[in-house]
């Protein structure tokens, strides 16, 4: 065979790691493209290349023996359909692939197998299953700015979007493919192992193929192929994998099916029990979620105050009941109407029965007694900057915990009113529930952090952000740490 065996252009990058050279062959193959590509337990491999024009070539590699075979340290065997003008090329690809295992097998150490010394030195400790254990299993030899010959790259690997998590969906791990100049999107979606048709399966996990409108001879194909084969290599069935839920990787900006700032909070035990308004058309569903993991719900017959529906959750009947019977006088009033000393202790009895700090309930049970968007000062206002403006005039230091004012307004800690930016009982509360989204989704408790330090500002109509109007009054408060 006659060929040159350096690297295409296009496939420069790829040739770091113990596959490096094996991976950069591939890559670079011009108008073949790699359909299959499967490690076999003698540690030798196959390969399926596929031409454009329908001729294709399987390759079995294996380690020759001293002094015979096609090259130094491997030997390929070969069977397929090719024309006659497509000869000389499929010898360049053949030997462009043939000494790119002889480059891998010099790397290793003396006596590993063609599929040892591909995947490199083998993976130990414990692994938590997402997009970086999925990185590092690609690494390096799939990083950033590889391509194909024919512009595919793998653009993204990142956890896919499920904004479906009440069902306690399972994390999934999205390895996107797209190609310079646009053409049809491929991926390959990585998630724990089951029994289901797959693409490909490694020890611990399954993969499914997705894309549509490429090519047979697409580099897409070869970059899936390549994908699913360092998985397989790199997956160690001897090293435990934990796989957490949709949420490990939930960032600030998703949009969620749930609160999340209520839910795992209320899951983990750090909340007594829930008022959640949602629309009439997934009460049902929400209900069926959480009988099935054991918590009892119900739903307000009436809701003047709002469209939705307000359901009630806790942990045992007693709880549900007493709470919505707390709750059903107050969202039976007509809005705006003035309260009765019987609504302003029932607004109490609500908030003591969610587990609010007593003295909170107690500012804003005193806020509800002369109306809620009255100024102490006079003047009216919305009842979020009353309500701020109130618990900053109480403030020393003002903590992020206890911030209630970014402009996304279910981001927050605390899902009442603080009575001040530095509550202790306020900030034991706030605790817990960060504590408890940690554990669940430590993305979102990171980018939660950031988010709650620094300025923040709330005009009288209660707009915040870059919402407040310059028109009107604005309160704006430091959160100077967390």
């Amino acid at each position: 065979m006659t060929g040159s065996s350096g690297e295409d252009e296009g496939a420069q990058g790829a040739g770091r790691g113990a596959a490096g050279p094996f991976v950069a062959a591939l890559l670079g193959l011009g108008e073949f493209a790699c359909e299959r590509l499967e490690p076999r337990e003698d540690g030798s491999v196959s390969l399926q290349l596929r031409g454009g024009q329908g001729d294709w070539i399987e390759i079995t590699a294996s380690t020759a023996a001293a002094g015979r075979g096609h090259f130094g340290r491997c030997a390929l065997s070969l069977r397929g359909q090719v024309s006659a003008a497509r000869r000389a090329e499929t010898a360049v690809a053949v030997e462009r692939i043939g000494r790119a295992i002889d480059a891998c097998l010099e790397r290793a150490p003396a006596g590993c197998s063609i599929v040892r010394a591909l995947a490199g030195p083998p993976r130990e400790g414990s692994v938590v299953f997402g997009s970086e254990a999925v990185r590092a299993m690609l690494s390096p030899e799939l990083g950033p700015g590889v391509r194909t010959t024919d512009g595919h790259r793998i653009t993204v690997i990142e956890a896919e979007p499920n904004p479906r998590v009440m069902g306690d969906a399972p994390l999934r791990v999205s390895v996107q493919i797209g190609r310079e100049g646009g053409g049809a999107p491929f991926a390959i979606v990585v998630e724990k192992r089951d029994e289901r048709p797959a693409y490909a399966r490694t020890a611990h996990l399954s993969m499914s193929h997705h894309g549509t409108g490429a090519g047979r001879a697409s580099g897409a194909h070869t970059l899936c192929a390549l994908i699913a084969f360092l998985l397989r290599l790199r997956d160690n069935p001897d090293v435990a994998m934990t796989f957490p839920g949709a949420l490990a990787e939930v960032g600030l900006g998703a949009t969620l099916d749930v609160d999340v700032f209520e839910w795992i909070p209320f899951a983990a035990g750090v909340k007594p029990a829930l008022r959640h308004e949602v629309p009439y058309a997934r009460v049902e569903e929400l209900v069926q979620w959480l009988e099935r993991r054991g918590f009892v719900a119900a739903v307000a017959e009436e809701n003047r105050r709002t469209p939705d529906a307000v359901v009630y959750v806790a942990r045992t009947l007693e709880g549900v009941r007493e709470l919505a019977s707390a709750d059903a006088p107050i969202v039976q009033a007509l809005p705006g109407s003035i309260p009765t000393p019987q609504l302003v202790r029932l607004q109490g009895r609500v908030g003591e029965l969610l587990g609010y700090p007593a003295c909170c309930v107690e500012a804003f049970t005193a806020r509800v007694a002369r109306e809620v968007h009255r100024r102490i000062g006079g003047g009216e206002a919305h009842e979020h900057f009353v309500a701020a403006e109130e618990a900053a005039s109480r403030t020393s230091v003002f903590h992020g915990r206890l911030n209630d004012l970014l402009p996304q307004r279910a981001a927050r800690l605390v899902s009442f009113f603080p009575c001040r930016y530095d509550c202790p009982a306020a900030l034991a509360w706030a605790d817990g529930v960060f504590a408890a989204i940690e554990a669940q989704a430590p993305r979102l408790a990171r980018e939660l952090g950031s988010a709650l330090v620094g300025r923040m500002v709330i005009d009288v109509d209660g707009a915040r952000g870059d919402a407040v109007s310059a028109a009107v009054e604005v309160l704006a408060l430091e959160f100077d740490r967390f």
